[in-house]
């Protein structure tokens, strides 16, 4: 048995009819869904954690970092 599919005017009306209802539908939904977003609170606000982490390591002086370059003298 083999049936060929042909696009009559008939079917091409009612896939424009099914896609412009469903793109309804996403906007109908997305309206909804926006409505009940906006109706809650977000809470933005950070809490303050610098209280939390340890202290910063001590960084090296000039002295420090130019040792390793200073020639060593021994006798």
């Amino acid at each position: 048995m083999q049936y060929t599919f042909s696009m009559t005017p008939r079917m091409v009306t009612l896939a424009a009819v099914c896609v412009i209802l469903l793109c309804v539908l996403l906007f109908l939904v997305g309206m909804e869904i926006g409505q009940k977003m906006a109706g809650q609170t977000i809470n933005v606000q950070v809490p303050d954690v610098s209280k939390a982490l340890p202290a910063p390591p001590k960084l090296p002086g000039v002295a420090e970092l130019a040792a390793p370059l200073a020639p060593t003298t021994k006798p």
